[in-house]
């Protein structure tokens, strides 16, 4: 075996010592069904164990049509299912989950997996191999079924591997080809086990009397009970609120959950994980009415708030905001490489132009044209999200404000202000000029492209800004026709992904990325500079050895920053807004409320 990631035990008997002590409401009901491996939780998502015990209560405006995480992977599916291995969410490690341990081949060519002894569903049935292959072969491997997924819009490709099982508690997954061990952990984690004694019947290879689409109907949430849905989540469904007439006006107003006494989690202390013993969301209409609720005191926290709800928030008497680190999405400056003037897509083409420009970029003085905004935003130098764990500062360009040093890059190119008007001119004598463009309806970015221009004059360029509408922005980027037609525009773009591997760079960097919008032509594959083919090649293969990954990832950074064919500006922060009562908020991050809830408690 070439690599094995294995959690400690925390054994019964520690356990009920640890619950006797009187620290934990309820021992018996916390203790008795714990499997014999729980998996401790400790620093850094739990610095200090909690106090179990308590309801937490929150909105959203997103009601999911479906329990079933291969319909619909909402949040609440987070609450109630689990995976095989898991991200760890502050650190992006990838741990163990339902796995006891894991480990890959010296070939990547296997990955072996040993479940936990004593894993439970819900609802009190074992977890057996059964599950497993119930999962990753008669679902996962059944054509027509992922065919029937696909009339609710969903697309799922069946596994690269086959299930081979060694004993009652392990199993392998075969490749047919090499794959990086980082992937391997990777590919589990994207499959959710699936409770056969649940689901079985609605997959007609083993019931011929299912309707095609019966697994793809199962666990809706307007035609479920609690009953018929089991999981290895830390929380159980206990009931599903519902208002109207049943199959003409019926919708959901609230889903009840409750812990769950099988979970596989617990802290440091011994104490099962969730510390809440019950946690209920209310569907509202809008965001602006979990708000509301929010500030009356109906709920106690709120995740993903927006920066506009945050300025309303900061000074609400009883509340409080946790504002952690970036998210994903960035705010970008692009210049159009393509562009339809051959002078201008010289310029653009040239990265001593764009390094000129983020010499002139002082992010966090862009940020305070609106500042009562400024604290929710983070600036960005790099692409590369900070807590992922190919992320090195060191081996990112920096380009700190200096305008002297911009005015030298661009000497060098041979832009010169001839005629002394304070525009530098091209060789042929035409002004150094562009249209910059930007959407209205985003004050942060209004703001700071009308300092973008001020600084860009004192430098000899001049830029025609102009905030448009978002659907003229989008217009004219043309994503779908890949024929844009601007020349620089400032907008926002989902980084998303695991973050774990640099693939979610792909859209945006890669030759053939949707949304390489500084240079649709390379997708050509005509006249592609030395970079973006290094660029293409580390992407298609980061390294299959983490000393390889880590060169090659460091490389990819490195190129980013300095070739600059797209210069980072900022990201918003995650913010979530909570009452006094709630305890250990402050880890919550981008990955969203769901991923943090099993470790919060209330007062």
């Amino acid at each position: 075996m070439k690599r094995v990631l294995q959690l400690p035990a925390v054994s019964l008997l520690l356990v009920g010592v640890l619950l006797a002590s009187g620290f934990v409401s309820s021992p018996a009901s916390r203790a008795q069904n714990l499997p014999s491996s729980a998996k401790i939780v400790g620093a850094p998502l739990i610095e200090t164990p909690g106090r179990p015990g308590g309801e937490l209560r929150d909105a959203s405006a997103s009601v999911p049509r479906s329990l079933n995480p291969y319909v619909e992977f909402s949040d609440l599916a987070l609450l109630l299912q689990a995976h095989l291995v898991e991200v760890n969410p502050l650190t992006l490690a990838v741990e163990p989950a339902l796995a006891e341990s894991f480990a890959t081949s010296e070939d990547n060519t296997k990955l072996t997996i040993t479940l936990r002894e004593g894993l439970r569903w819900s609802d009190g049935e074992l977890l057996t191999m059964d599950d497993i292959l119930f999962t990753f072969v008669d679902v996962l491997q059944d054509e027509e079924l992922l065919r029937s997924l696909q009339e609710f819009g969903v697309d799922i490709s069946p596994p690269p591997f086959q299930v081979v099982p060694v004993d009652e508690r392990t199993f392998r997954f075969d490749f047919s080809a090499p794959v990086a061990d980082q992937a391997l952990g990777d590919l589990t984690g994207i499959a959710t086990v699936l409770p056969k004694h649940k689901l079985a019947g609605t997959v007609t290879k083993l019931n011929p009397n299912a309707a095609p689409d019966a697994f793809a109907r199962a666990w809706g949430l307007l035609s479920t009970t609690a009953d018929q849905i089991a999981g290895l989540g830390p929380f159980r469904v206990k009931e599903i609120q519902k208002t109207g007439i049943p199959f003409i006006s019926e919708r959901a107003t609230a889903i009840v959950l409750e812990r769950n006494p099988y979970y596989w989690k617990v802290d440091s202390a011994g104490t099962q994980l969730p510390y809440v013993d019950r946690f209920t969301r209310s569907f509202v209409a809008t965001s602006a009415d979990a708000v509301a609720r929010l500030k009356s005191g109906q709920i106690d926290l709120l995740g993903g708030v927006t920066v506009a709800n945050a300025v309303g928030l900061a000074d609400q008497p009883g509340l409080q905001l946790v504002v952690y680190g970036p998210v994903p999405t960035i705010t970008l400056l692009s210049f159009n490489q393509d562009s339809a003037d051959p002078d201008l897509k010289t310029l653009f083409r040239d990265a001593r132009f764009r390094q000129a420009v983020a010499y002139t970029l002082d992010r966090p003085t862009l940020l305070q044209g609106v500042p009562e905004r400024a604290p929710f935003f983070a600036p960005r130098e790099s692409f590369v999200h900070p807590i992922s764990p190919f992320f090195n500062e060191a081996a990112t360009a920096k380009f700190e404000f200096d305008l002297g040093k911009a005015k030298a890059l661009l000497d060098a190119i041979g832009l010169r202000d001839t005629n002394g008007d304070g525009v530098r001119e091209f060789s042929s004598g035409k002004r150094v000029a562009f249209e910059l463009i930007t959407n209205d309806n985003n004050p942060v970015r209004v703001e700071a492209g009308k300092l973008m221009q001020v600084n860009l004059q004192q430098i000899g360029i001049e830029a025609d800004y102009r905030p448009i509408p978002f659907d003229e922005v989008v217009q004219r980027l043309d994503i779908e026709g890949q024929e844009p037609d601007y020349q620089a525009v400032i907008i926002g773009f989902g980084v998303g992904g695991s973050l774990i591997t640099p693939g979610y760079l792909q859209d945006l960097f890669g030759s053939q990325g949707d949304v390489h919008i500084q240079r649709f032509s390379d997708a050509q594959g005509e006249d592609l500079p030395a970079t973006q083919r290094r660029i293409d090649e580390i992407l298609a293969n980061p390294g299959s050895t983490p000393e390889e990954r880590t060169g090659r990832l460091n490389e990819l950074q490195q190129i980013l920053s300095e070739d600059l064919s797209l210069i980072p500006l900022w990201s918003e922060r995650a913010i979530t807004a909570i009452r006094p009562q709630v305890k250990n908020a402050q880890v919550i991050n981008h990955f969203g409320l769901a991923s943090f809830l099993e470790v919060l408690w209330k007062e």
